[in-house]
């Protein structure tokens, strides 16, 4: 190591995994973001929604770090499965959201949905760190929110989002989810960002 380099701050080092995440992505965005995931609102109630969600395929991965390593961390591979580097060199669109979810102490899931029929084939990820997952779809819980991708705020609003629900008496039945809708470059304070709570609904 050069002893005259200056050590990097956190905010620079922050800033160069972004610069190298915006590199990596700039392709898989070209035509990004224009599918999400489908669902119909069932009730608008205190500052969050209930939707009823239509099942889904994922391609997600398992990742260690914090919050925001983690999802940093799992970006790559999972651009890699949708650019063709799956057994049938297939490529997907990119679509909305990228979730992600805590998988265990220090250990988080970070899942792109694949644009495609709940029943239509997926070829099996080169990468043996990557799953292909059939999701039934179901009653989801949402609150929406602009801003930065920063873990304390993701952890706010989905505290806010369980006292809500607790408030109104529904129940959860797993747990919540982070969804981010843009892309890395995009404005912090323009960014759309929602949680996303299972709910058991009568």
């Amino acid at each position: 190591m050069d002893a005259t380099r200056p050590e990097r701050s956190p905010a620079r080092q922050l800033d160069h995994s972004s610069q190298k995440l915006l590199t990596i992505s700039t392709s898989a965005y070209t035509q990004a973001m224009t599918q999400k995931l489908r669902y119909q609102v069932t009730q608008v109630l205190d500052g969050f929604e209930l939707r009823d969600y239509e099942p889904f395929v994922s391609v997600e991965i398992e990742s260690a770090g914090d919050w925001l390593t983690a999802g940093n961390r799992a970006f790559q591979p999972l651009v890699g499965f949708i650019s063709g580097q799956n057994q049938e060199t297939k490529k997907y669109a990119m679509t909305a959201p990228v979730l992600q979810t805590d998988a265990a102490p220090g250990r988080h899931t970070v899942s792109f949905v694949l644009p495609v029929r709940p029943d239509e084939p997926v070829p099996e990820a080169i990468d043996s760190r990557l799953s292909v997952i059939r999701h039934d779809g179901g009653a989801y819980a949402a609150i929406s929110f602009r801003g930065r991708w920063s873990e304390t705020l993701f952890d706010e609003q989905r505290e806010l989002l369980q006292a809500k629900l607790k408030a109104a008496g529904i129940k959860t039945t797993g747990p919540a989810l982070t969804a981010r809708y843009d892309p890395p470059w995009k404005p912090g304070f323009a960014r759309s960002n929602e949680i996303l709570i299972p709910v058991a609904l009568q």
